[in-house]
């Protein structure tokens, strides 16, 4: 994954390459319009995206940490009142387990605003464009570190669009899409003691003490022991 700043002068090709097909633009847009923005009224959409699912179990790669929703909340709460007309658009792969953290602001999801494929579509298996497309649709947007959301944020043609996004240092940060790497890696290569250091760390501070026990126990015996593995494999195909 390149840094972005090398595609930016490539930038207009790009957003008109990976522009949705006029017939799903349409089908999309007249439901942001009809939910989100009715009459043309002013509305400012913050776009969440919560990643947890497979980041929850590989603490010790130099990108996989899940950003606890306090991290959000406390940015919205510095964000929320400087906002007009303000509306709270979540996505996340366990969206059940995210939400109600969220319900003081009386969140949206893709499910709640009826926003689907349209039926003539459905055999593309493509059930992650909705919450795709609604965060290139936002106003500001805060993203996991993942490239699912970076490049929505990447797509996003709102004028003035803020971005921001979860890292394992600073929190939420803000950050320009076409000026960026698309995932924030932690310093690695620093010695075995000093990474497990700081695996545990920031595990603890992203999912807490289950989190750093059940990764302890469990997920990094596993994740080295298949480290180990998949080294040992691509060894072997080398000298074969």
């Amino acid at each position: 994954q390149w840094p972005t700043q090398q595609f930016l002068p490539h930038k207009q090709l790009i957003l008109k390459t990976f522009a949705p097909i006029p017939a799903l633009e349409n089908h999309f847009q007249s439901i942001i319009t009809e939910k989100l923005r009715p009459n043309g009224q002013k509305t400012t959409v913050v776009g969440l995206h919560l990643r947890l699912g497979d980041y929850k179990n590989i603490a010790a790669s130099s990108f996989g940490y899940c950003a606890p929703t306090s991290w959000y909340l406390d940015w919205l709460a510095k964000i929320w009142p400087t906002l007009e007309n303000p509306v709270l658009f979540v996505a996340s792969d366990e969206i059940d387990t995210v939400l109600r953290d969220f319900a003081a602001y009386n969140p949206v999801t893709a499910d709640m605003l009826g926003c689907k494929m349209p039926e003539e579509y459905q055999d593309l298996k493509a059930g992650f464009f909705p919450d795709w497309y609604m965060l290139t649709q936002c106003d500001v947007l805060a993203i996991s570190n993942s490239t699912f959301s970076f490049t929505a944020c990447m797509m996003n043609r709102r004028e003035n669009a803020q971005f921001y996004r979860a890292h394992y240092e600073h929190r939420i940060q803000e950050f320009d899409p076409w000026n960026a790497d698309p995932i924030v890696h932690r310093e690695m290569g620093q010695g075995a003691i000093t990474e497990i250091g700081n695996t545990l760390k920031v595990l603890y501070e992203t999912q807490g003490t289950r989190g750093v026990m059940k990764n302890v126990l469990y997920e990094l015996p596993y994740y080295g022991i298949r480290s180990v593995v998949m080294k040992a494999v691509l060894k072997a195909r080398t000298m074969a």
